[in-house]
């Protein structure tokens, strides 16, 4: 990626998230995105989000695998990115202890399908293409924060 590219604010959430792959796709940069993220973007309104804060998460995100990787964080992954003024949270009990409320919280995660519970909130819109939340979970075997989705709140 050019310089000027990496300068210049991305004009969609697509070219948001091809330049956080491009800059912080793993191994080297901790963010693993998983096969579901592309169908996630496809699915917003075009101006669900300024594009800027959905690379801004990433980064952040990023930045949190370095931390991971570095040893432990102190504190949940939760306040970390609160302390980075990212606002995230995991799903309440009861959205966990429902089966059906679980599918549709699990994609694929470049090796299999699995259940994501934490994510952060670029956007709180109150229609569905605009209410936008980047899953992830941190993969201590292959070192990385996956992504499973950014995309439409499940």
């Amino acid at each position: 990626m050019h310089s000027q590219d990496r300068d210049r604010s991305p004009q969609s959430v697509q070219e948001a998230v091809c330049r956080a792959r491009e800059l912080h796709g793993a191994p080297d940069g901790g963010l693993l995105f998983g096969d579901d993220v592309d169908e996630g973007v496809a699915g917003l309104a075009s101006d669900a989000v300024p594009p800027e804060k959905i690379l801004v998460h990433l980064e952040v995100l990023a930045r949190l695998a370095a931390a991971r990787r570095e040893g432990p964080l102190g504190t949940t992954a939760i306040r970390w990115l609160e302390t980075q003024n990212v606002v995230a949270s995991g799903e309440s009990e009861s959205t966990r202890s429902s089966s059906r409320e679980m599918a549709r919280r699990t994609w694929h995660d470049g090796r299999q399908r699995r259940a994501f519970v934490l994510h952060t909130k670029p956007s709180d819109g109150t229609r569905p293409d605009r209410c936008v939340r980047i899953y992830f979970d941190w993969d201590a075997e292959r070192n990385v924060i996956v992504i499973g989705w950014v995309g439409r709140h499940p």
